[in-house]
């Protein structure tokens, strides 16, 4: 790829390094910018959101009061509640046309909260007692208009909301009440939901009306009306004070603003939701301006840049490629820039190193081949030594063996490699594996003599010498094990220590025989020293006598040298006993000038 294109050349890094600082500062600038937009856009949409739910409140209760203007302006009309009983139902017939508004009828209270009349006509609740409904209580307290929560006062137990207004006697004297209903969800278009679909025409997003329990009074989606919903967030909230509005999301996870506000003189609360994406459309526009002036602002000084950086990474081109031709051993091209700043100090410092670098680059090439040569010596002894020698690992799998050892095992070098020098130690006395183990783990050399066998199976006897080898932090990381056969030694030591025990066997019987042997010929010599004692002690005449002191002498001189032979054989037995015994020196001395035939004889000179 061309220098001037490479993602990771000089050019591109001063690009990437002067305008990623001003990339990021302008995207945190936008961002900042945006989300103080947003938030400001927010902040200005739930103020609206509040605003227009109060106004929609305000709204809908000046529409309320036409209902209690209507029906105050009956409890005022005469004949309400006239001497005859059933004139209260007389009076709402007449006004039926007015009362048609409250599509779930009219009911007429007496004071007692007993029903007396109802429009359009209701006998099955006329007589029954309705003061323990809230409103009515509520009434008699206030004495001022009231609009319930849903009730089961409608015909059938049909669901309604009513409006109560009291009815005031003289000396404003509590005289009744009168309650007007509107069916709650009536599939006919009432004039109550005609008013909130007209308020909420003009209006966008969902708008629904609760009563004081979280019971849905009307609602855009009709299908809502009637159910609870106390437990959303906004209806909660809208529950918990009387106007606000709140930025949350509905069922289906869409983010909306919601305005709530209570109804004035009611317990009701209109709420009104509206797409947050909606409201946002007007900030698009102002988004894509961001985005154009982030681009221009990156854009445009990345290209002014980029042509400048352009110049100023010519010479370092050139410097590059000078470089590679010194790298492929070319020293002899300088280079030549003259743009007088630091890059022509650079091609200056890098002429000269150039020169060194040729220089050393000789005196390493005459090095290498001299350390070349030492390496090549030593690699001949080790392959052609008289020992064997393998180099393990620290896990015993061998690397490394030279020819002696493969002569030794049988293995071949690539047989032998990858092996575990660890299994040669199972067949190792545990003893010696012991020692060889403690000796290695202690990082000292361990010496010795094993048996190991070869791939044939032959066990060879071998004197091995293994020394730990470590690195510069002083971990063993390979073992040198230099092995000698020495099965021919061990065979001539074996051979000599069985003629040893041949020679001492041999030894053992001679000693034997002499002794048995002198055992042997003592008895007769006793025999014959005795006869001859007895005969002396008979009479013989004098040459007899000589003849037979003769026979006794040459006897007991037999019988010492059969004596001394013992004492041989107890000398090389190792059992001879030396004793202190007291003798007559005449006698023996007798002895020894004792001549030993009528020839011949002995002459001991002394010294005074």
């Amino acid at each position: 790829m061309p220098i001037g294109l490479r993602l990771r050349s000089l050019r591109a890094k001063i690009i990437a390094w002067s305008f990623i600082p001003t990339t990021l500062i302008l995207v945190a600038v936008a961002l900042v910018t945006f989300n103080a937009y947003r938030k400001t856009t927010e902040t200005l949409l739930i103020e609206r959101g509040h605003s227009l739910s109060r106004l929609l409140a305000d709204r809908f209760a000046v529409e309320l009061t036409e209902y209690t203007d209507l029906l105050n302006s009956l409890t005022r009309g005469p004949g309400l509640f006239a001497a005859d009983p059933a004139g209260g139902q007389i009076f709402l017939e007449r006004a039926a046309n007015r009362l048609s508004v409250f599509d779930g009828g009219v009911i007429l209270l007496d004071t007692a909260g007993t029903t007396v009349a109802a429009e359009p006509p209701r006998h099955e609740i006329i007589g029954q007692n309705w003061s323990n409904r809230g409103y009515f209580s509520m009434i008699v307290r206030y004495r001022s208009p009231i609009f319930t929560d849903i009730l089961s006062d409608g015909r059938d137990g049909s669901p309604v909301i009513a409006v109560v207004v009291p009815i005031i006697g003289e000396m404003e004297r509590l005289l009744g009440a009168l309650v007007g209903m509107f069916l709650v969800g009536s599939p006919s278009m009432s004039a109550f939901y005609g008013d909130l679909v007209k308020i909420r025409s003009s209006l966008s997003g969902d708008t629904y009306l609760i009563d004081g329990n979280g019971y849905v009074i009307y609602h855009s989606f009709p299908d809502r009306i009637g159910v609870n919903i106390s437990t959303l967030d906004v209806v909660r909230k809208a529950m918990e004070i009387d106007s606000g509005a709140v930025r949350t999301h509905t069922a289906e996870s869409r983010n909306i603003v919601a305005g709530f506000s209570l109804v004035p003189n009611t317990p009701w609360r209109i709420v009104n939701e509206v797409s947050l994406a909606v409201l946002n459309t007007t900030g698009q526009g102002y988004q894509r301006f961001l985005l154009v002036l982030l681009l221009l602002g990156v854009i445009v000084p990345a290209l002014v840049v980029s042509i400048g950086v352009g110049q100023i990474t010519k010479p370092i081109k050139a410097l590059i490629a000078a470089t590679k031709r010194v790298a492929d051993g070319d020293f002899c091209c300088p280079i030549s820039v003259r743009s007088g700043d630091e890059i022509d100090d650079l091609a200056r410092q890098f002429n000269q190193m150039s020169t060194q670098l040729e220089e050393s680059y000789t005196l390493l090439e005459r090095r290498v081949e001299e350390r070349t040569a030492d390496v090549r010596k030593l690699s001949h002894a080790l392959e052609h030594g008289p020992a064997g020698v393998v180099i393990a690992d620290e896990n015993g799998r061998v690397e490394y063996v030279n020819d002696r050892y493969t002569q030794i095992t049988g293995y071949t070098a690539e047989e032998a490699k990858g092996q575990d020098f660890r299994q040669k130690m199972e067949s190792m006395p545990a003893p010696v594996a012991e020692e060889l183990r403690e000796t290695l783990l202690a990082g000292r050399i361990f010496r010795g003599d094993v048996i190991t066998k070869s791939k044939s199976g032959q066990e060879v006897w071998v004197s091995i010498s293994v020394s730990p080898l470590g690195n510069d932090a002083g971990v063993n990381t390979h073992f040198v094990i230099v092995s000698e056969d020495i099965s021919e030694r061990k065979k001539m030591v074996a051979e000599l220590i069985q003629a040893r025990l041949e020679a001492e066997s041999a030894n053992r019987s001679k000693s034997e025989f002499l002794a048995n042997m002198s055992h042997e010929i003592r008895t007769p010599m006793n025999g014959i020293l005795g006869m001859a004692h007895l005969c002396l002690q008979t009479d013989v005449n004098p040459k007899q006598s000589d003849y037979l002191k003769t026979i006794q002498a040459s006897t007991e001189s037999l019988l010492r040298i059969v004596n001394d032979i013992l004492d041989f054989s107890k000398i090389e037995a190792g059992k001879l006993d030396m004793e202190e015994v007291d003798f007559n020196l005449e006698g023996v001395l007798s002895s020894l000038i004792f001549p030993k035939s009528s020839q011949v004889f002995f002459l001991f000179i002394f010294p005074p």
